[in-house]
C-alpha cells in the first residue's frame, strides 16, 4: 500500500481537496424528490411545457394539447385544427394573462409554407392566425418542443429555425433579437431570461442570464452537460433552476449560475435506468416536475411515450440498498454506449445501479487528465471500474491500482478466454497477469482495391509483406497516370504504419531502454520520406472525394479506427476491398488493433460485482449495435454479426456534402477476409501515453524540417529513456 502510495503521490501535486462544485442545501431544509407514477396518457406524447405562470400543457398526437393543474389532473382538452395533408407540428405553446392560448406552427416540409403563431378561443379554434414565416431562415436545426412566451405589450419571444431567441410584434415583425447563440431551451421569470446555449464547434454547453432590455449577459457559464443537450425548469418557491442534464439526472442551480447538486438520478430514480429520450420538461409552482419522455426497448414495436412525475419533498432522502458500481469513462461516446448496455444491464440485475463519471480524454490535455485521474485514485475515491486506454499500463499495475483479474477468470466457470480475440487480452498482460479487461475494440488495417492489386500484378502473401513489399507495391501503382498507392495521409499516420509492427525493436519497457540510433529507424524516416518525395500518393484524394470521383484510382487506404459500421461502407470507396495487415520489418505483417478496456480498482469494494459488469459487457447476450462505431472482443458475437450483413441490403447511410454515402451487404469472400483478420491481431497500437506524446512532438518537428535526424534520433533516445526510468 505504501508503495502505491507513493507512486500515486508523485504523478500529481495536491494542492487542496475541496469541494468541486455541488453546495448542499441545510438539512433543516433539505428537499429532495421521489419519482412517482407516470401519468398515463392515451396517444404520443411529443412534448411538455409550462408557461410564465402555473400553467403545464402537453402536446399529445400533434394536434391535441391537454392542460394540467397542480396536482397532474388533466383539466382541459384542445383539438386543434390541423390540415391532414400537410406536415405542420405545434412546436411551442403559451398563454398570455388573460387566459388566451398561443401556439407555434410549423410545416416541416421542403416548401415549408407555414410558419405561424395561432391565437385559440377557450375550445381551440383558430381566432387568429400570425405569420412568422418571415422571419424563417431557411434551416431545419430547431427540432426540440419549446415555449412561446406572451407579453404584456402582446409581443411574443420563441425560437427561430436558428435557435436564436428573437420578439415580434403582433404583426410577427422582428422586434429584437434576445439570444443570438444556439438556444436549446429557455425560461422566462418575469424580466429576466435564462438558457440554455450551445457551441456546436466545441460542444461547450452555457447557462447565460439575459435581462430583457440589456446589451450581452449578466453572466455566461459552462455547466455540468452531457451528450444530449437537457431542458429548463424554475422552481418559483425555491427560488431554483432545475436542469435536466442529457438522460441522466436532473440537477439544481441558483439564479447566479452555480450548480448546488444532483436531485434527481440512477440512484432514485428507475427512469433513469432505461433507454429514453427526454421531449419536454415543466416544474409546477409546487415545485413537483413533470418530464415527457419517449422510451426505446428492443422489446417494443414502437417507442413508448409518457410523462414522468417527481414530487418534491422537505427531509432527507431515504437511503438506497442498492449497491453503486462506479465506472470511468474518457469520452462521450464511450459514456453513451456503457449507458445503453448498463440499461440492460441493470434490468437483469435490479439490485445493482451503475453511475458513470467522464473524465472527458483530450491528447492535448494529457497531464490534466492524469492529474484528475490520480487525484480521485490518492483520495480512495477512484471508480470501481477504471478506463485503461490512455493509461501507462506496466506502471499502474505494478504500483498496486488495479486488482490481477486471474482468480476471476479461474474461478468463474462461465468465462472462457477462447471464447474472444484472446490477442487482445494478451496484448493487456503485465509481467504475465492479467490487469485490464477488454471491452471493445478498433481494428488498424490497410484497405486494399483488389481490382487495381490484380491489374498491378501485386500479390500478397500471407506471411510476405514487408516494409520492402509495401513500398514496392506503392511504386508499382502511381507509375500510372491518374493512379497512387495511398490516399490522403499524414506522415506521422505513415510513420505509424511502418513503425507499430516493430516498436519493441526501439521501447525496451522492461530493461527500461530505447534503440533509436539504429539503421532500421533512419530507414522508416528514408521510406516515409520517399512515399512523400515521389508522390506515392495523392494528397487530395481523402475518402469523400474517393466516394464522389476517385474509385479505382487509389490502392490502400489507412484505416486506424475500423468498426463494425465502417465494414459496410467501404464499397462506398472501393468496389472490390481486402483487409491487408501493416507491413513489418520481417514480412509476417500484423493486422493491429485499439482496445478499450478496464481495470479493476484494487480499492474497490464490489470487485465482484465489477467482474459480472466486465463479462457482461463482452457477452454474447447483449445488443452489441450499440459497439457500432467499435468492434465486440466476443467471437460469436462479431460472428453473428458478420453474418447478418450478407442478408442486408443496400441503403442509405447519411448524406455526405454532396453525395450519398450508403450501407452495403457483405459477400462470403469478404466476411472470410474480415474473419482472418481479426483471428491474426498481432499489433497493439496504443504505446505508453507519454511515450507516444513525445514521438508525436518530436516526429512533427522533424516532418517540418524544425529538427534533424540525428538530433530526432538523440531526442527520442534521451527523452523516453529517461522517461522510462523514472
Amino acid at each position: 500500500m505504501k508503495k502505491r502510495f507513493c507512486f500515486l503521490i508523485t504523478c500529481i501535486t495536491l494542492l487542496a481537496l475541496v469541494g468541486c462544485g455541488e453546495k448542499e442545501t441545510s438539512k433543516k431544509e433539505d428537499i429532495y424528490y421521489k419519482e412517482g407514477s407516470d401519468i398515463d396518457i392515451k396517444g404520443n406524447v411529443m412534448g411538455i411545457s409550462k408557461d410564465e405562470d402555473k400553467n403545464i400543457y402537453a402536446l399529445v398526437d400533434r394536434n391535441i394539447i391537454k392542460k394540467f393543474d397542480e396536482s397532474g389532473n388533466i383539466i382541459n382538452e384542445l383539438k386543434l385544427e390541423i390540415p391532414k395533408d400537410k406536415p405542420i407540428i405545434p412546436i411551442a405553446i403559451g398563454q398570455d394573462k388573460n387566459n388566451i392560448i398561443y401556439v407555434e406552427m410549423k410545416e416541416f416540409s421542403k416548401k415549408s409554407e407555414t410558419h405561424e403563431i395561432w391565437k385559440l378561443d377557450e375550445k381551440g379554434k383558430i381566432k387568429e392566425k400570425i405569420s412568422i414565416k418571415k422571419n424563417d431562415t431557411g434551416g431545419f436545426a430547431r427540432f426540440k418542443f419549446s415555449r412561446l412566451y406572451i407579453r404584456e405589450n402582446n409581443n411574443f419571444i420563441y425560437k427561430n429555425d436558428n435557435n436564436n431567441l428573437i420578439e415580434v410584434d403582433k404583426n410577427g415583425e422582428i422586434v429584437n433579437t434576445l439570444i443570438g447563440d444556439n438556444v436549446e431551451d429557455f425560461i422566462k421569470i418575469e424580466n429576466v431570461i435564462y438558457g440554455i446555449i450551445k457551441n456546436n464547434e466545441n460542444r461547450e454547453i452555457k447557462l447565460v442570464k439575459k435581462i430583457l432590455g440589456s446589451q450581452g449577459y449578466e453572466y455566461s457559464k459552462k455547466i455540468d452537460e452531457d451528450e444530449f443537450v437537457g431542458y429548463l425548469g424554475y422552481d418559483t418557491k425555491e427560488k431554483k433552476l432545475l436542469y435536466t442534464a442529457g438522460i441522466n439526472s436532473i440537477k439544481s442551480f441558483d439564479l447566479d449560475g452555480n450548480l448546488l447538486k444532483t436531485v434527481v438520478d440512477i440512484e432514485n430514480a428507475s427512469l433513469f435506468r432505461k433507454i429514453i429520450n427526454v421531449n419536454g420538461f415543466a416544474v409546477s409552482s409546487k415545485g413537483n416536475i413533470y418530464m415527457s419522455y419517449m422510451e426505446q426497448n428492443e422489446n417494443l414495436k414502437s417507442p413508448k411515450t409518457s410523462i414522468a412525475v417527481f414530487n418534491k419533498k422537505i427531509g432527507i432522502r431515504p437511503e438506497s440498498n442498492k449497491k453503486v458500481l462506479t465506472v470511468g469513462v474518457n469520452k462521450k461516446i464511450d459514456q453513451m454506449e456503457l449507458k445503453l448496455l448498463a440499461s440492460e444491464f441493470m434490468k437483469k440485475n435490479p439490485d445493482i445501479i451503475v453511475k458513470f463519471n467522464n473524465y472527458d480524454y483530450k491528447e492535448e490535455y494529457l497531464s490534466d487528465y492524469f492529474k484528475k485521474l490520480n487525484t480521485k485514485i490518492i483520495s480512495g475515491k477512484g471508480e470501481d471500474l477504471i478506463p485503461t486506454e490512455h493509461l501507462p499500463m506496466k506502471k499502474y499495475a505494478l504500483n498496486g491500482v488495479f486488482e490481477k483479474l486471474n482468480k476471476f477468470m479461474k474461478e468463474d466457470k462461465e468465462f472462457k478466454i477462447d471464447n474472444y480475440y484472446k490477442s487482445i487480452f494478451d496484448s493487456l498482460k503485465v509481467d504475465g497477469d492479467y490487469y485490464a479487461y477488454p471491452v471493445k475494440f478498433k481494428q488498424s488495417v490497410l484497405i486494399g482495391d483488389n481490382d487495381l492489386l490484380k491489374k498491378n500484378n501485386i500479390n500478397i502473401e500471407k506471411g510476405q509483406w514487408s516494409r520492402k513489399d509495401f513500398i514496392k507495391a506503392l511504386k508499382d501503382i502511381s507509375k500510372d497516370e491518374g493512379l497512387y498507392g495511398l490516399s490522403k495521409i499524414t506522415k506521422i499516420q505513415l510513420f505509424n504504419i511502418l513503425f507499430l509492427g516493430n516498436s519493441d525493436e526501439f521501447i525496451d519497457y522492461k530493461n527500461k531502454d530505447t534503440n533509436f540510433n539504429s539503421e532500421d529507424f533512419r530507414k522508416i524516416l528514408k521510406d516515409v520520406k520517399l512515399v512523400f518525395d515521389e508522390n506515392l500518393l495523392n494528397e487530395d484524394m481523402t475518402k469523400v472525394e474517393m466516394t464522389k470521383s476517385g474509385k479505382g484510382t487509389i490502392g490502400f487506404i489507412n484505416e486506424d479506427k475500423l468498426g463494425m459500421y465502417n465494414l459496410t461502407e467501404i464499397k462506398n470507396m472501393i468496389n472490390h476491398f481486402k483487409l491487408y495487415p501493416y507491413p513489418t520489418k520481417d514480412g509476417k505483417g500484423g493486422y493491429g488493433f485499439t482496445v478499450n478496456a478496464y481495470g479493476i480498482n484494487a480499492n474497490s469494494k464490489i470487485k465482484d460485482i465489477a467482474w459480472k459488469f466486465l463479462k457482461y459487457l463482452s457477452s454474447d447476450k447483449v445488443n452489441m449495435d450499440y459497439y457500432g462505431f467499435s468492434m465486440p472482443v466476443n467471437k460469436k458475437e462479431m460472428k453473428k454479426i458478420l453474418e447478418k450483413t450478407k442478408n442486408s441490403e443496400k441503403k442509405v447511410a447519411l448524406y455526405l456534402e454532396d453525395s450519398k454515402w450508403y450501407s452495403f451487404p457483405l459477400t462470403e469472400e469478404e466476411i472470410k477476409n474480415i474473419q482472418d483478420s481479426l483471428e491474426n491481431l498481432t499489433i497493439n497500437t496504443q504505446l505508453d501515453p507519454q511515450v507516444k506524446n513525445i514521438l508525436t512532438k518530436s516526429l512533427n518537428k522533424y516532418f517540418n524540417e524544425g529538427m534533424g535526424k540525428e538530433e530526432l534520433i538523440k531526442t527520442l533516445d534521451s527523452r523516453i529513456s529517461t522517461y522510462l526510468k523514472e
